[in-house]
């Protein structure tokens, strides 16, 4: 079982999530024979994991709540953070960004708890990111104040925060403040480098600097590299078989494109985008894909220009219709993109 679990760890990393799945669920077998708890939760969250970066989001939410109720059951507090933070970006990309927040504040505050050492900076750095999508930028920087001292096997992931914490900064137009923390994630103002990838494991966020940048880019200015870093990441991510975060470069490079006026190239983008976010069941991407298409169209002057606007306000609304909290409908409804898609007609 010990193997089999390794095994399926081991084709994840060179891509090959077919047999990925296939040890991983041969494993599960042999864990539930064993009557194993802590490795079968360990086991589901792996294929959980392998469910999303494949784009099968409900296959993925359908084990990692299994994994969070065995957790539960047995007070094992280590399994239950981590099925808890790898149940949060499923969430998000299925527009339950309450659900996403609250999965992802109860995974770092039982990590803060258990000093769970580098999970708890992974943790704590994707629910920053995790309030920053929703327009929480204060709550995503309260997330980032780590009581830990940087050190040489936490440096990877003392970059990541730094990133989300430039990414929040210039996300509330403080620049003073951002190009602080963009010096020290990637060395200097001119961002010299620049890595799609944490170089330490950590699971499904492996790819998250990629989107980091992505949207620091954007929020920048920086269309043409933004477009070239998009681009490249997708292909690296395409060849290990990441397929959600090949989809979210898609994303940025289709506004990158539409940005620069590249409007036959955006349409081919966003288009294949929007496929993919369709098949994937990401509304998350879905509704931002559709509104930029929506302005590629509009600036040929296209009909389809008014429909894929009308879609894109219908997911938004639906997202929004989902959220209970004010404060998180509020900031959502306060982010630029959501009130340009909401109140155009």
């Amino acid at each position: 079982a010990y193997t089999l679990n390794d095994l399926g760890r081991a084709y994840h990393e060179i891509g090959d999530m077919e047999h990925a799945l296939q040890v991983l669920l041969e494993a599960r077998e042999l864990w539930v024979q064993l009557d194993n708890k802590p490795m079968l939760i360990d086991n589901h969250i792996a294929t959980s994991m392998t469910y999303y970066e494949s784009g099968k989001l409900d296959s993925g939410l359908e084990i990692v709540h299994a994994a969070i109720e065995i957790s539960e059951e047995i007070g094992n507090l280590m399994g239950h953070s981590g099925a808890l933070g790898f149940a949060m970006p499923l969430y998000l990309d299925k527009g339950e960004i309450e659900l996403a927040l609250d999965r992802g504040k109860q995974s770092a505050d039982i990590a803060h708890e258990t000093d769970a050492g580098m999970f708890e900076l992974a943790a704590s750095s994707v629910l920053g990111w995790c309030y920053g999508t929703v327009g929480l930028f204060d709550d995503g920087l309260d997330a980032l104040i780590i009581d830990k001292t940087e050190n040489g096997e936490g440096a990877e992931f003392f970059k990541l925060i730094n990133s989300v914490k430039a990414y929040l900064h210039l996300a509330k137009g403080d620049r003073e403040q951002a190009n602080e923390f963009i010096v020290a994630a990637y060395g200097s103002l001119d961002m010299d480098d620049l890595s799609p990838m944490v170089g330490v494991y950590i699971g499904v966020f492996q790819f998250l600097p990629a989107v980091i940048i992505g949207e620091t880019l954007w929020t920048m200015g920086q269309y043409e590299r933004m477009r070239g870093f998009t681009e490249s990441s997708r292909r690296l991510m395409e060849d290990r078989k990441i397929d959600i975060f090949a989809l979210e470069m898609m994303r940025l490079k289709g506004q990158a494109e539409y940005a620069l006026g590249l409007h036959d190239e955006a349409r081919e983008t966003l288009t294949l985008a929007l496929e993919r976010a369709k098949e994937f069941g990401s509304k998350r991407i879905l509704w931002q894909a559709l509104s930029y298409l929506s302005k590629v169209e509009q600036a040929q002057g296209n009909p389809e220009a008014s429909l894929f606007l009308y879609q894109s306000r219908q997911i938004v609304q639906q997202i929004v219709d989902a959220v209970q909290r004010p404060d998180i409908r509020e900031a959502y409804l306060n982010l630029p993109h959501v009130k340009e898609v909401l109140q155009s007609t």
